[in-house]
């Protein structure tokens, strides 16, 4: 493999087409947070009105499209993730966005299943 030097340059665009859906008035949504997983059906719907009212955008996090969540929210953000549940092609279609899902950084419901390594117990 060879090692890139200070003067090469590497494009990573592409041309596409991009039709702009999501156009918030903040900097600030709400992050990706799955039904089941991590909240309840109240906290969904809440999480789709709550960001309405800011005229910002909600995501589904990784159980994917949400239909109350959705039926609320102004701006939604379908997460696009590994295991592939609630990622129809009318869920894609009905969401104002796409988050692709490569992987998983925590899992706090599931701290049991992780290695000890802090010496606190779980």
């Amino acid at each position: 493999m060879k090692a890139f030097d200070d003067q090469t340059h590497i494009s990573m665009l592409s041309q596409m087409e991009i039709h702009v859906k999501l156009r918030i008035s903040t900097p600030i949504m709400l992050s990706a947070m799955a039904f089941g997983l991590s909240v309840n059906r109240q906290t969904k719907i809440c999480w789709g009105k709550a960001p309405a009212l800011a005229d910002t955008a909600c995501n589904s996090g990784d159980t994917g499209f949400f239909p109350e969540e959705r039926k609320y929210a102004r701006y939604y953000i379908v997460q696009f993730n590994r295991a592939r549940y609630g990622n129809s092609d009318d869920a894609i279609k009905s969401s104002d966005a796409v988050e692709i899902r490569f992987g998983q950084g925590a899992m706090g419901a599931l701290a049991g299943s992780t290695a000890n390594n802090l010496g606190v117990p779980l």
